[in-house]
């Protein structure tokens, strides 16, 4: 960086040097959220950002890359050394360029949003593609158009829900670029049907992922890249949580640290699934992926693999996840600063905007009001995946376990049939409701009753 004027700036400057990311731009100190390039990322980017104040009180501020999501606070004066006030205000202070920094972030990720829709509405699906022929795969759900460059490739980048917040743009050389504002985190491409599917397999790129479905027939998530990994197998877990998954993982061996293989193993292990590495031997010559393996080899020992038909394919050291201890062991002390500095996780929900997993809920009100009516219902809306009621919207469907206390088995029998009546159950919902639901209740009087008299 050059024409740096105050020592503040040139502090900052060197503080977020030391953590890896370097501006290449001269600072400004106004308290205002910047964009500028970063050393080492793609020419004409501008993933870097910062806000830096020092017009009275402590010069302090924060910066980052949203590239890879890291946020760096500084302080001019050590944390430890602030005085009660100057804390309080230091705190403000970030608090005030979070807020400022997600407000921003929300308003480009809108645009990204709608500009991204403009450019797919405006496309052509994609046939053939010379990256396409040289990676040997078909086009799933992609298009094509002439905007930027002739015969661009475009990969849509939706969530779970199917919103487009963004385009993936392979040129017919291979490089890849995202639309601007493109929001990747969690959000990905699908090749194939979720639905029903056996097992589902969460690969980096659209080559390696196509690769996989056409050997195997079976769904395959896009991530884009190594990082996002984890957020979109949280995503499909969310809506999901029974369908095994598999993290096909690229094998960077020829890196030193391996990201490919640490963030699939990484994967794996936050949603229970296993990471499978194509199996290379040592006349690899570079090669890291399964498009890369597949190429190679045919397909039949591609599906063989990812069947579980071959043990030689390494699978994740430890795929059973230990849940956390829950109660007053999982209680720890908060780290404020991450909580005034970091946007915070995405909420999972059971019913969108309601009920979150980890919810504790209560229905009180006289007897005769629904009480039972209510519980009934949304049970089974969430184990069907149905929104049988406006105010409660399941993300995905999921095993349920109810305990009737009040009421005896007969008359929640009556209950069932009311309902299937009222909300037309089809088949399907009967067949998800006797793998997901389960009903504890008395045969011909309430369990209440039932336990009075062994009182």
């Amino acid at each position: 960086m050059s024409g740096v004027q105050s020592n503040a700036e040139q502090a900052f400057w060197e503080h977020m040097a030391a953590h890896g990311i370097r501006f290449a731009e001269q600072l400004i100190a106004d308290g205002k959220l910047h964009r500028v390039h970063v050393n080492g990322d793609k020419q004409g980017t501008r993933n870097g950002w910062y806000v830096l104040h020092s017009d009275g009180g402590i010069p302090a501020g924060s910066g980052g890359s949203w590239r890879t999501g890291e946020a760096i606070t500084w302080c001019a004066k050590a944390t430890h050394e602030l005085t009660p006030e100057e804390r309080r205000a230091y705190q403000d202070r970030l608090a005030e360029q979070a807020a400022q920094r997600e407000q921003e972030r929300e308003a480009e990720y809108a645009k990204g949003r709608e500009l991204a829709q403009k450019r797919w509405d405006a496309a052509s699906p994609a046939t053939q593609h010379h990256y396409l022929e040289v990676k040997d795969v078909s086009a799933y759900g992609l298009r094509v158009d002439d905007v930027e460059k002739p015969g661009t490739l475009l990969v849509p980048v939706r969530d779970s829900a199917g919103i487009l917040h963004g385009l993936q743009r392979i040129y017919a050389d291979g490089e890849k670029r995202f639309t601007q504002h493109t929001k990747t985190t969690g959000n990905h491409h699908v090749i194939g049907s979720l639905d029903g599917a056996d097992k589902i397999i969460i690969a980096e790129g659209y080559a390696t992922a196509a690769s996989i479905h056409q050997s195997t027939g079976l769904p395959v998530a896009v991530a884009f890249n190594a990082g996002n990994l984890t957020p979109v197998a949280k995503a499909i877990r969310s809506k999901l949580p029974q369908t095994p998954l598999i993290i096909a993982g690229d094998d960077d061996a020829h890196k030193k640290p391996n990201v490919g293989r640490e963030r699939a193993q990484e994967a794996a292990k936050a949603v229970g699934g296993i990471a499978l590495f194509p199996p290379f031997d040592e006349a690899r010559d570079g090669r890291t992926d399964w498009n890369d393996y597949t190429i190679l080899h045919d397909e039949d020992e591609v599906c063989k693999i990812f069947s579980g038909c071959v043990p030689a394919v390494e699978e994740y050291p430890d795929s059973s996840v230990k849940k956390p201890k829950e109660g007053i062991e999982d209680w720890q002390p908060a780290d404020i600063r991450q909580w005034f500095t970091e946007p915070a996780p995405e909420r999972e929900w059971l019913f969108k905007d309601s009920i979150g997993r980890g919810d504790l809920c209560g229905l009180s009100a006289e007897g005769g009001r629904g009480k039972t009516f209510l519980a009934l219902t949304m049970a089974i809306s969430l184990a069907t995946g149905r929104a049988l009621l406006p105010a409660f919207a399941p993300i995905g469907h999921h095993p349920v376990m109810l305990l009737a206390g009040e009421d005896a088995g007969q008359i929640l029998w009556a209950r069932c049939q009311s309902i299937t009546k009222e909300f037309q159950l089809s088949p399907t919902d009967i067949d998800r409701l006797s793998k997901n639901l389960i009903v504890f209740a008395g045969k011909s009087q309430p369990l209440t009753a039932v336990c009075n008299q062994g009182m």
